[in-house]
C-alpha cells in the first residue's frame, strides 16, 4: 500500500509541475511560467525543514501520510483556482502591488508541494531498511507523471488534468488509510 501511495503522490506532483507550467504559460506570460520550478523547490524544502525541526514522531504515521495526501489534493484545487484569479501584471505602474501579488502566488502555490513533499519525506523517514524499493517507486511515479500528463492534457484539457492530479492524491490518501 505504501509503495503504491508514494508512486501516486510522485506521479501527481510531477504532473502538477508540468500542468502548472502549461497553465501559467497561458494565464501569465511564458517567461513567468518557469517560476513553477522555484515554487516546487520551495514547497518541498519547506516540508523537509518542517519535518526535521519537528522531531517528535507521529502516533499513527499512516494517518499523517493520509492527511498529507488528502491535503495535497485539496490544496492543488484551492491553489490553482485562487492563483488564476490574482491579477498579476509585471508591466503595471504599481510595482508594490505586483510584488504583493507575486508573494501571494508563491504562498498559495507552495501548499500542494509542501504536503506532497511531507508525504514523500516522511515515508523515507519511516522506512529506512527498504529505502531503495520506495525510492524506486518515487522515481517511477515521477517518470509516469512526467510522461502521462501530456496525453491527459490533450484529451481532458487543463481542467480535466487538474482533476486527474487531484484524484491521484485522493487514491494515495485512501491507500495510506488502509495500512495497518
Amino acid at each position: 500500500m505504501v509503495f503504491s501511495g508514494i508512486f501516486l503522490i510522485s506521479t501527481g506532483i510531477l504532473a502538477l509541475q508540468i500542468l502548472q507550467t502549461r497553465i501559467f504559460s497561458f494565464t501569465l506570460w511564458h517567461h513567468l511560467a518557469y517560476m513553477v520550478i522555484t515554487i516546487a523547490l520551495m514547497g518541498m524544502a519547506a516540508s523537509g525543514t518542517w519535518l526535521s525541526i519537528r522531531k517528535k514522531p507521529y502516533k499513527n504515521p499512516y494517518r499523517f501520510l493520509s492527511f498529507c495526501s488528502l491535503a495535497f489534493s485539496v490544496t492543488t484545487m484551492f491553489s490553482l483556482s485562487i492563483a488564476t484569479r490574482i491579477p498579476l501584471d509585471t508591466y503595471m505602474a504599481d510595482k508594490t502591488t505586483q510584488f504583493g501579488y507575486i508573494f501571494l502566488y508563491y504562498m498559495i502555490l507552495i501548499l500542494p508541494y509542501f504536503f506532497a513533499g511531507a508525504t514523500i519525506s516522511y515515508i523515507f523517514i519511516l522506512i529506512r531498511k527498504k529505502i531503495n524499493v520506495y525510492y524506486l517507486s518515487n522515481l517511477a511515479g515521477s517518470a509516469l507523471g512526467g510522461v502521462a500528463i501530456i496525453p491527459v492534457m490533450e484529451h481532458l484539457g487543463g481542467e480535466g488534468a487538474v482533476f486527474v492530479v487531484i484524484f491521484a492524491g485522493l487514491v494515495a490518501s485512501v491507500l495510506f488509510t488502509l495500512v495497518r
